[in-house]
C-alpha cells in the first residue's frame, strides 16, 4: 500500500506547478514519512507504527485514532511527532534514504547512457548484446529501488 502512495506522490510532485505550496509541501512530508518509514518503521515501537500507519496510510484523522485507541488528540499528536523525529534521527544518523536516492539517481544515469550507447552501435550486434546484457543487470535493481519503491 505504501509503495503505491510512494509512486502516486511522486507523480504528483512532477506536477507542482499547479498544486498549491501548502499542499505540495504536506504532500512532500506524507513522501518523506513514508520512506523513512519504509526504511526504519520496524524500529519504532508497535504503537508509533499502528499511529503512522493509520494517520498517513490509511488517512485517519488525529480524532479517530485518538478514538480508536481511546486516548486523546494531543496524545496522538505527540506519538506522531516522536516517532517522526526518531525517523528523522535515523536517517540523520545513517542516511539510508539519501544514499539510496543518489544510488537510484546514478542508476538512472546508466540506463540512459546506455540508451545513448545503443543508438551509437548502429546494428553490432555484438556490443547490442552487451548492451541488453548490462541493461538486464541494471534493471533487476532499478524495478525495486530506483522507481521510488521502499527497498534500500
Amino acid at each position: 500500500m505504501i509503495k503505491v502512495k510512494i509512486q502516486l506522490l511522486h507523480s504528483v510532485k512532477l506536477l507542482s506547478l499547479t498544486v498549491p505550496e501548502r499542499v505540495r509541501t504536506m504532500m512532500e512530508k506524507v513522501l518523506r514519512v513514508a520512506q523513512l518509514f519504509d526504511l526504519y518503521g520496524d524500529l519504532l515501537t508497535e504503537r508509533q507504527q499502528e499511529f503512522i500507519r493509520l494517520y498517513y496510510e490509511e488517512d485517519f484523522s488525529l480524532g479517530e485514532i485518538a478514538i480508536t485507541f481511546k486516548i486523546s488528540r494531543q496524545a496522538v499528536h505527540d506519538t506522531l511527532r516522536r516517532a517522526e523525529a526518531l525517523l528523522e534521527d535515523w536517517e540523520e544518523k545513517l542516511g539510508f534514504l539519501r544514499r539510496n536516492l543518489s544510488w537510484s539517481q546514478d542508476m538512472n544515469r546508466v540506463l540512459k547512457l546506455l540508451a545513448r550507447l545503443k543508438e551509437r552501435v548502429g546494428g553490432d550486434k555484438e556490443s547490442l548484446a552487451l548492451i541488453e546484457e548490462m541493461r538486464e543487470l541494471v534493471n533487476p535493481f532499478w524495478d525495486n529501488w530506483g522507481k521510488g519503491g521502499e527497498k534500500c
